[in-house]
């Protein structure tokens, strides 16, 4: 009997089961070309389920066709030969079938695919870690695209490479191995990536998140972890025992166990990627909710599980009631984009968007979404807001911005006090406050289809809106709930401040006027003579307006 045939068929076909679920899940429940993630997510699930049934299937032949020992081979030659699987045909050359040539070459075809696209798979994942944000409908058709071509353009090439070389040696031998081995490498260089990807992380402070005010592992940065453990624990020590076979021409024997377990494992990597990336909270009710106690299941879905469910996968904990906006933009950064195609500001944004992000696991703030280098934040009181606001501005006064950046434009002039005291310094950051309450009426919270973060839509959004864009940079703007808290409040601030009335800002698409007021944090109280002209010149430009 053909034990370890037996073993590796079932290994692949439950591999192949585990992958094809989740490839089937992502395509019914997606719009796959609206994310590129999800795209990618789908085509690598897809090829690793085409990889296993193809392998399963040949195992199954081997195990129903195969011979127990050929004439003048022991039960032991047998059992090795059994063992080797794959790599037992790469040492006899011997297999002539038309139909296992076919089987083979497709199922080589399928994990070179797996290999190409988990590199773009880590990186989008990457990507999501390091900056949350959508790129809009039409960047990501254009990402979609771009992944769709090139990817299976080298995957048809591979394929055309070890079909050719099968056909004209009529069969599948040790040459047409030696390609997919080569092929294979490909496992090695993802491997690599995976490393990088997770050390650029956690240099870049993006491997941590918060959590219900906790400082925890960021799950994406966990999920890409994850992978890195998959391929080490599954992949890598089979493409090594493999290597030293091939090479070696098969005269270093190895422990039949040792090989056995190898390519179990091997085998297996389907089904592992398939729980540490495919399986979530919901899943586990929706597949065990007879089992689990009826009051579980009940509070389980009487929460809100759409939020529930994006929350828990992306791990983020958003505010849900009575959230506090921060919004925030880069003063004159159209023009400062338009310096030597961008090169300075890209530089400078780096810093900032580094600024921007690296103090919100400290006030519990979550990221909602960027446009472009504008963030829209929430908080979960109003003292975490304006304190994380004051730091920020603080940061980025001291911050080592480039060189060339400095007095490229007004917005960006480095200024002092007469006793050579900083004011302002690299890019000036307008900031926005606002609290949503009741009396704001309701606010709708969604799912983003791309970034998976909860987004909100309502009065209090669009005042956030409103209040971010009035400052000028290096302000701190916020409406007249918060300066009335602030005032009541100010010695439950870790930080000292004044508040100021600054004006009235009229939104005539909502027929409604907003106070507006502006907290200036101990220190930087020069710039109120700065931030005085910037709104008088905005009066007068609104008066000339209003003229016509």
């Amino acid at each position: 009997m053909r034990l370890w045939s037996l073993l590796y068929a079932a290994s692949l076909l439950i591999s192949s089961v585990a992958s094809c679920a989740i490839a089937s899940g992502i395509y019914r429940h997606s719009e796959l070309r609206e994310s590129a993630v999800r795209f990618v997510f789908f085509f690598f699930f897809f090829y690793s389920w085409l990889w296993s049934l193809f392998r399963g299937i040949y195992f199954v032949d081997a195990f129903l066709e195969g011979p127990e020992a050929a004439d003048g081979e022991t039960s032991a030659d047998a059992d090795y030969a059994d063992v080797l699987g794959l790599l037992g045909v790469a040492q006899t050359s011997d297999m002539t079938s038309p139909w296992l040539s076919f089987v083979t070459v497709m199922g080589d075809t399928a994990l070179v695919a797996c290999s190409l696209w988990m590199l773009p798979m880590t990186w989008e994942l990457s990507k999501l870690a390091r900056k949350n944000m959508d790129r809009g409908i039409e960047r990501e058709h254009a990402a979609v695209r771009w992944y769709s071509k090139w990817v299976h353009v080298l995957i048809a090439l591979f394929f055309l490479a070890e079909a050719g070389y099968t056909v004209y040696n009529k069969g599948f031998n040790y040459q047409s191995y030696r390609i997919l081995i080569s092929g294979n490498m490909l496992q090695g260089i993802t491997l690599v990536y995976v490393v990088y990807i997770l050390i650029s992380l956690k240099c870049a402070g993006r491997n941590y998140e918060t959590i219900g005010g906790s400082i925890v592992l960021s799950p994406l940065y966990k999920r890409i972890k994850s992978i890195m453990i998959v391929y080490m624990s599954f992949s890598l020590q089979y493409q090594i025992i493999s290597l030293i076979l091939l090479y070696s021409r098969f005269e270093v024997k190895m422990p039949t166990v040792l090989i056995g377990i190898s390519t179990l494992l091997f085998n297996n990597s389907g089904t592992a990627l398939s729980i540490v990336m495919g399986c979530s909270q919901e899943c586990f009710f929706r597949s065990f909710r007879r089992y689990v106690p009826d009051e579980y299941v009940q509070a389980f879905y009487m929460s809100d599980p759409g939020l529930a469910m994006a929350n828990a996968a992306a791990g983020y904990s958003p505010p849900l009631i009575n959230p506090v906006f921060v919004f925030t933009d880069i003063e004159s950064s159209t023009q400062l984009w338009g310096f030597e195609d961008g090169a300075t500001m890209r530089r400078a944004n780096e810093t900032h968007e580094d600024i921007i992000r690296g103090s919100l696991a400290q006030y519990r703030g979550y990221e909602i979404t960027t446009a472009g280098d504008a963030f829209q934040l929430a908080f979960h009181t109003i003292k975490e807001a304006v304190e994380y606001c004051i730091q920020v501005q603080i940061k980025l006064l001291g911050a080592h911005w480039p060189k060339k950046l400095h007095n490229l434009t007004p917005a960006t002039a480095r200024k002092k006090t007469k006793t050579k005291r900083l004011v302002f310094n690299g890019l000036r950051i307008r900031m926005g406050i606002h609290d949503a309450q009741e009396e704001d009426g309701v606010l709708v919270k969604n799912i983003h289809p791309v970034t998976g973060k909860v987004t909100y839509t309502g009065l209090s959004e669009v005042v956030a809106n409103e209040i971010g864009d009035v400052g000028a940079g290096g302000q701190i703007c916020v409406t007249r709930r918060v300066a009335e808290w602030l005032s009541v409040n100010s010695a439950a601030v870790n930080h000292a401040f004044q508040v100021d009335r600054v004006g009235e800002h009229s939104i005539p698409q909502l027929n409604m006027v907003l106070e507006v007021f502006q907290v200036t944090p101990h220190g930087l109280g020069a710039r109120k003579k700065t931030f005085n002209k910037r709104w008088a010149a905005r009066l007068d430009t609104i008066k000339v307006v209003d003229d016509r």
